[in-house]
């Protein structure tokens, strides 16, 4: 008894899914890898620059409406609290 279409298909399945799969895994792992890198390249730089200069660039980024106002209130805070 040989093997029918539908036999060929379910093996082909079963042998790709867990490659797809572990490919999906693999670019998830690699994208959170260049956000943590950017984040930490950012958070690098914020500790560099003196508070007004970081008070400066979030009234820049609250100006060009990349940040809420409740993330301004937050991050300004945060700022003036490490004084």
């Amino acid at each position: 008894m040989g093997l029918t279409g539908w036999h060929a298909l379910i093996i082909l399945g079963l042998l790709l899914i867990p490659a797809v799969i572990i490919v999906a895994i693999v670019l998830v792992v690699r994208s959170a890898a260049k956000r943590g890198a950017a984040s930490a390249m950012a958070t690098r730089r914020e500790l560099t620059l003196s508070p007004s200069g970081r008070l400066a660039q979030l009234d820049q980024l609250k100006g060009a409406g990349q940040v809420s106002d409740a993330e301004y209130d937050a991050k300004r805070a945060q700022i003036l609290s490490d004084l």
